[in-house]
């Protein structure tokens, strides 16, 4: 009787085992199961982190200072090749605000003139509006950022004849927060000096037309009658100009190794090249292209180079090596206006022809000059 309770009580274990396999796990229930998890599709939000800049130290080393004035503590050296995120610049922007690569700190500041850019840096945001300011205007905080392409004369009014308060370098990044009715001058800030400064140069940003016209406001002057002179006597002025220019330049450029030659030792020959004539203007010449009022001035100071290094070649035999040594210079620095001036009317022809949807000026290569 022992042995067949025995065997009932086996057989109701194994038919309990085999009940509890096939239960569900713990915490599941009898429903449907669930489809296998999946990983949730990630999608992109927008921020508005903008986006960082990048500029490549140009020379052998520099430091990077407390403040945007070579008078500011060094607290840190870069030196050349070395990649440094900008994140601002001061009130005149000569000077950048950076960090070391990935960092979420400033490092200090650094000379913009020692960084090779890639990218317009009046893009970038004003992070100083106090340091080197010199006159009694506050720098906006508001503005337009125009930056300068070449050295600009700040006047009292919106006119070439008015008076010239201060001149910023090439390169100055301008507060801007007006211009006159016809589009000619910007109403600009240079280190606390308020005045205005002739659109040519400057590099036109797209919101410049958001500008106010506040010229007869502040100054009283009536807007002139606007007389629309036609891009192709613009270019024509332009190319006149050039030709004058590059013959001058011709010519510096020659003297240079002919002087060397005479400072070597060799007899001054008694019959010097042909005198350069300054390049004249009128009344009808500004009024078709008046950025000539003011390259013509700095072409002329050239030519003046030009023709001192020139007076001396009408004394033959041997010359002292002094007066040799100042002809030579006075050539070398009458060369660099004349490149510096071309640069500046190949950026004013640039100018016309994009303002009238004109193509590009043709590239000239050596084998097409005559």
């Amino acid at each position: 009787m022992s042995h067949d309770k025995s065997l009932w009580l086996r057989a109701v274990f194994i038919m309990l085992c085999g009940y509890l396999f096939t239960l569900p796990a713990f915490g599941q229930s009898d429903m449907a199961t669930p489809p296998p998890e999946t990983t949730p599709e990630v999608t992109a939000v927008a921020t508005n982190m903008p986006e960082v800049q990048r500029g490549v130290v140009s020379v052998e080393s520099a430091f990077v200072r407390a403040a945007p004035d070579l008078n500011s503590d060094s607290i840190a050296s870069v030196f050349e090749r070395d990649t440094l995120e900008i994140i601002g610049r001061n009130a005149d922007g000569l000077w950048f605000e950076v960090r070391r690569p990935n960092r979420t700190f400033s490092l200090g500041w650094i000379s913009a003139a020692l960084l090779d850019l890639d990218f317009f840096p009046e893009t970038l945001p004003m992070t100083d509006a106090t340091t080197g300011v010199i006159g009694e205007q506050a720098i906006p905080i508001e503005h337009t950022a125009v930056y300068l392409v070449a050295e600009a004369n700040i006047r009292a009014a919106p006119e070439f004849g008015s008076e010239i308060l201060v001149v910023a370098p090439l390169g100055a990044i301008l507060p801007a927060t007006g211009r006159d009715s016809g589009l000619t001058w910007i109403y600009v800030n240079y280190r606390g000096t308020i005045g205005w400064v002739n659109i040519v140069t400057i590099r036109r940003p797209p919101a410049l037309l958001d500008l106010p016209d506040i010229a007869f406001e502040l100054t009283g002057i009536a807007p002139l009658p606007v007389v629309v002179i036609p891009p192709e006597v613009q270019l024509s002025q332009v190319q006149a100009f050039r030709d004058f220019v590059t013959a001058s330049r011709d010519v510096a450029s020659d003297l240079v190794p002919f002087w060397e030659t005479i400072l070597e030792g060799e007899i001054m020959p008694c019959e010097p090249p042909d005198f350069v004539t300054s390049y004249l203007v009128t009344a009808q010449d500004v009024q078709e292209l008046p950025e000539l009022n003011r390259f013509v001035p700095r072409y002329n100071e050239g030519v003046d180079l030009l023709n001192e290094s020139i007076a001396p070649l009408t004394d033959c035999g041997v010359l002292r090596t002094e007066v040799v040594n100042e002809a030579k210079n006075d050539a070398i620095n009458a060369n660099i206006i004349m490149e510096a001036t071309l640069q500046q009317l190949n950026s004013v022809e640039t100018i016309i022809r994009d303002a009238n949807d004109l193509p590009p000026r043709p590239t000239i290569t050596p084998t097409q000059i005559p």
